[in-house]
């Protein structure tokens, strides 16, 4: 057995030691605890501090609480916090907390924007974790607005307003691979977009009253709509809803869905009503994060469960554990709210009674913990501060007399330069690239070439000149970013490096290494692209899947800042960065050799990157090195990833411990210049990005 020295020197230390985990690697909430220690179909108390009567209440104003009329409210996995605006009738809205870290529900009284009257919460808070936004949609007679809390600098905006029905309780959800914002409007089937970069509005769909009225029963619908975003399907849904008349409601089992093109479509019709929870019947709606079923939870603690893959209800035999969220004493007087969290692969279901108020957990299905918490406020010094280098869960070794040897230095790549062809032949090596001749055209076999818009030797492509694909120049890959190009305007590489493994991805225990190198025109990197979110360049996953999948790991340009970063699982967007303690700043090139502040390239005109940012230089060639230690399910994997100008010293830019969405391992890697929401109206100079010598090793490469 081969033992690496960093770990013969942990057994060494475990033998004289006592042995506790870093907090920033391994520190547990309550909320994790419980949520870790749930099988599929469980409830479990999650016992958090604050979430009293008076909590829920406006000060001096009448007792109609802020929970009522409410639907789903947000997750923001970075900051590990439910954020949501709720409000009784005619009352002041409250701004609602609950933090992981001190699992207390804390209150803003004091909205910008937000004013009395706005008639409850519904199903109009939704969340933008990519763009570190929650939006709140404010709807008055007869105009419309998202105001917009932006949640790292704890600030306000106001968008701008489009015309209303009358209607008050829509349904609003994000669409993070379209980019946009989505209102339902069931009164009229109308199917608003929000655009909150240009700060503009359009109609997307209208004519859609099957989303929100039964079949045969037109007068079903028309407000108390539901919406949300499914990350395992990429669709958003939205319908039900109910109509009051003379006394007498009148409720939608009806839904649609809407795909990454924008197509609309009628889905079955559910087994329960779905509408918020405010008579005997309605409920709360949500999408469980790991399955991506759509859950039905009804005031008679009935649970439905919508699998998309079958297009079809099933009932979920949940009682067993089930707390009864809107059983007695009134369910005319139980409110509630939802939301999930894909963190830790849960669903929070909150109820209030007045009095005996709580908040549960629901573990749908097997999976979860796909991040790790943030750490607490630090403990008080040890005797030794020593941290164990190169191990996959960082470990903080404290003396319990006498002082431990020193640890070894963090390992280094050899001295000196090997070439190409050497590191290929080596037996730790899986597989390399050097572009000498051009891959196939292809989009699910060992190797390819592709469009997402047809095949590459398609008039599809061949005949539009905003398309184009990768193509050999000079034993080079080149990517081609046409003028008034849209998102994968350019095409795809990919090379699934598992069938050159025995067929099998990388594991958790294992390591897997891909390196290449790369070079861009001064055009490209120039050009900012209208309302793009960044660049990607380099993305790893599973072998079979395709390039936007749950447990991708992405090396991008992020928000065109000028600076590689990465981030993990496409549609929930992860970032791989670090708040700087005691202060509001970011790192977004963490546990690397420098720190690249947020103050410096954003918050600056022009950025500055000397204070330890690795940029983005034109026509330099610059190696890039991503290297993955797999983890066990629910534990931190560490990513890292190294760079290298030619001629220049090699630095580690990124080192991150983060916990991954599934076990499905690693078996393939792409290159590819996609950018989410690019203008393909935007008239701008064609830009080129070369690849060349890509290298998958099972060690790491210098």
């Amino acid at each position: 057995m081969n033992i690496p020295k960093t770990m013969k020197y942990i057994l060494f230390l475990l033998v004289t030691t006592v042995i506790s985990y870093s907090p920033e690697a391994s520190w547990a909430s309550e909320l994790s605890d419980v949520a870790n220690s749930m099988a599929p179909g469980t409830w479990a108390e999650l016992k958090s501090e604050g979430f009293t009567q008076d909590y829920v209440l406006y000060p001096g104003e009448r007792q109609d609480p802020s929970v009522n009329y409410l639907g789903e409210v947000t997750w923001d996995p970075t900051s590990r916090k439910i954020l949501f605006i709720g409000s009784g009738h005619l009352v002041p809205a409250i701004m609602h907390f609950y933090s992981e870290s001190t699992n207390t529900w804390t209150r803003d009284l004091k909205i910008y924007g937000v004013k009395k009257g706005l008639s409850h919460g519904y199903n109009h808070n939704s969340i933008s974790p990519q763009h570190r936004i929650m939006g709140f949609l404010y709807a008055a007679a007869s105009s419309l607005r998202v105001h917009r809390y932006h949640i790292d600098s704890n600030s306000w905006s106001e968008g701008a307003t489009t015309s209303n029905d009358g209607g008050h309780a829509h349904a609003m959800e994000y669409f993070p691979d379209r980019g946009k914002w989505y209102i339902a409007d069931g009164t009229y089937g109308i199917i608003r977009e929000y655009d909150h970069v240009s700060d503009s509005w359009k109609t997307h769909a209208s004519g859609k009253r099957e989303c929100f009225a039964n079949p045969g029963d037109p007068t079903a619908g028309y407000i108390h709509s539901f919406a949300a975003y499914n990350p395992i399907e990429h669709v958003i849904i939205f319908g039900g809803g109910n109509t009051e008349s003379g006394g007498k409601f009148y409720n939608s089992k009806a839904w649609c869905k809407m795909d990454v093109n924008g197509n609309i479509t009628l889905l079955p019709p559910a087994p329960a009503y779905l509408q918020l929870p405010h008579t005997s019947i309605g409920g709360l709606q949500t999408i469980d994060p790991v399955s991506g079923d759509f859950l039905v939870l009804t005031k008679s603690d009935d649970m439905y469960a919508f699998d998309f893959s079958e297009n079809r209800w099933r009932t979920v035999n949940h009682q067993a554990t089930s707390p009864g969220i809107f059983s007695t004493p009134s369910s005319n007087f139980i409110y509630g709210f939802v939301v999930p969290i894909n963190t830790y692969g849960v669903v929070l279901y909150a109820r209030y009674t007045g009095g005996n108020n709580s908040t549960w957990l629901y573990k749908h299905a097997q999976g979860g913990s796909s991040a790790p918490p943030p750490p607490p406020p630090p403990p008080p010094t040890p005797t030794v501060d020593t941290v164990a280098p190169n191990a996959p869960v960082q470990l903080k070794i404290v003396s319990s007399g006498g002082t431990p040897p020193p640890p070894p230095p963090p390992p280094s790549p050899p001295s000196g330069t090997s070439d190409f062809a050497e590191l290929c032949a080596r037996s730790t090596t899986l597989v390399c690239r050097d572009f000498s001749t051009q891959p196939p055209y292809d989009f699910d076999g060992v190797e390819g070439i592709f469009h997402n818009k047809g095949d590459c030797d398609s008039s599809a492509i061949l005949d539009n000149a905003s398309r184009t694909c990768p193509q050999i120049e000079n034993g080079t890959l080149k990517f081609t970013v046409p003028t008034m190009s849209g998102a994968g305007g350019s095409g795809q590489y990919f090379l699934r490096f598992a069938d050159f493994n025995g067929g099998k991805s990388i594991q958790p225990g294992e390591e897997i290494f891909v390196r290449w190198r790369q070079k861009y025109s001064a055009s490209f990197l120039a050009t900012k692209y209208k309302n793009s979110a960044g660049w990607k360049h380099g993305m790893l996953g599973a072998a079979d899947e395709f390039s936007c999948a749950s447990n991708e790991v992405v090396v991008q340009n992020s928000f065109q800042r000028g600076v590689p970063q990465m981030y993990h699982a496409c549609g929930l967007f992860q970032p791989f960065e670090k708040k700087v303690s005691g202060t509001n700043d970011f790192d977004y090139q963490p546990g690397g050799d420098n720190r690249c502040l947020r103050s410096d390239i954003v918050d600056k005109n022009p950025p500055d990157f000397s204070n330890g940012c690795f940029p983005y230089k034109a026509d330099v060639w610059v190696t890039y090195q991503v290297g993955i230690t797999h983890a066990a399910s629910g534990q931190p994997s560490r990513i890292r990833l190294w760079v290298q100008e030619d001629g220049g010293p090699r630095l580690l830019i990124i080192d991150y411990l983060h916990t991954l969405r599934n076990t499905k391992g690693y078996g393939k890697v792409w290159f590819l210049p996609y950018q989410t929401d690019k203008d393909s109206t935007q008239d701008h100079p064609e830009g080129y990005i070369w690849y060349d010598e890509l290298i998958v090793s099972k060690v790491q490469l210098p």
